[in-house]
């Protein structure tokens, strides 16, 4: 429904675009994504390269994923839209499940601790971080 003419016609539809756009981000923050980070574990030993990879959902569908590491500037591309096993089967409420599947390469990162920070961001805004601390090595 929206109003084309008359007294205040183009203010009310641009304050019910506001609204519908408020409404939307709202409800993005009340579904975000979600998934996991299969490899590497918590606290696993890595060299620069090693591929981790996970999958990710979100009922809008995956709009992109994002790695930084905390404390640096350091980040990785992330391929989205791979296949993972069982997804199809276990969430097919779900945009495109089976293609759930996500990787990207540690960055160059010098030995010793490190914080990987994986940014789920689902088609419709909304957003999930998932931390995974890993050790770089030799």
């Amino acid at each position: 429904f929206r109003l084309t003419d008359g007294p205040g016609a183009p203010q009310e539809s641009q304050e019910f675009e506001a609204a519908v756009r408020a409404l939307e981000k709202d409800v993005a923050r009340l579904a975000p994504p979600f998934g996991t980070v299969h490899l590497p574990a918590e606290n696993q030993k890595v060299a620069p390269g090693f591929w981790c990879h996970g999958w990710a959902l979100d009922d809008s569908g995956i709009a992109e994923i994002r790695v930084a590491v905390a404390q640096s500037a350091a980040a990785a591309p992330v391929q989205i839209g791979r296949t993972w096993p069982g997804l199809a089967e276990a969430f097919p409420d779900y945009e495109a499940p089976g293609n759930g599947g996500y990787g990207f390469l540690v960055p160059d990162l010098p030995a010793g601790p490190h914080e990987l920070r994986i940014t789920l961001v689902g088609r419709d805004g909304g957003e999930t971080v998932i931390s995974r601390r890993i050790v770089v090595g030799p």
